[in-house]
């Protein structure tokens, strides 16, 4: 099944953490301390008006997971944008994105905790086999597809969770999927994308109007 990515490279990434502020001190002069102060910057503080409650919903080990949905404002028949968190850091960050697409209507947005992750993990930020959040995910579709039986379902991911959507949509659960989109992927450096005789890959702006 051909599946559509697109890539966004470090800078979207940086920005979506630290705001404009955070890419110039990413690429501030090595050995030389840049303050916001100096930047003329206030420090970045994310709104959080507006989270959703965390909900939950079974895997098939019997643990349950955590996630924050979405529902796209008004419009019932929407796709379905399931929102991947990085590492060391559950899906709160991802507020500001999945509320902008819920609200304009663009896709019901599922933000899930991994396992690991979130209010109270059993185990923090660890599994019980290689393999397991794949198949978490595969458990959260399942659970939603009750609730959304025939809109298709885009996988998305920010950093570690751009590596997993590609595991995801890359493996046995493929079929489940529609489409991927990798926002500043966590890619190994054997990637086909990584090649000495030219960039990585090149810039792209997105913007959400």
């Amino acid at each position: 099944m051909f599946i559509p990515i697109v890539m966004l490279t470090i800078i979207g990434g940086a920005m979506l953490y630290f705001g404009t502020a955070g890419v110039l001190l990413l690429f501030a002069p090595k050995g030389k301390r840049v303050t916001l102060e100096q930047l003329g910057a206030e420090p970045i503080t994310q709104d959080l008006s507006g989270l959703p409650a965390l909900s939950k919903y079974r895997a098939r080990d019997g643990a349950e997971l955590e996630y924050r949905y979405y529902p796209a404002r008004g419009v019932p028949d929407k796709p379905v944008f399931i929102l991947l968190h990085g590492i060391s850091v559950d899906g709160k960050y991802l507020h500001t994105l999945a509320s902008r697409i819920a609200q304009r209507a663009m896709a019901h947005v599922y933000v899930p905790n991994f396992r690991g992750y979130g209010e109270g993990p059993q185990r923090r930020g660890d599994i019980d086999y290689v393999g397991q959040l794949e198949d978490d995910l595969a458990d959260l579709i399942r659970f939603i597809h009750m609730d959304h039986p025939s809109m298709p379902i885009a996988l998305g991911g920010h950093s570690a969770g751009g590596g997993t959507a590609l595991r995801f949509a890359a493996g046995k659960y493929g079929a489940l999927v529609d489409a991927c989109l990798l926002l500043s992927p966590a890619l190994p450096p054997s990637a086909p994308i990584h090649k000495k005789e030219k960039p990585a890959s090149l810039p792209v702006s997105v913007c959400l109007v």
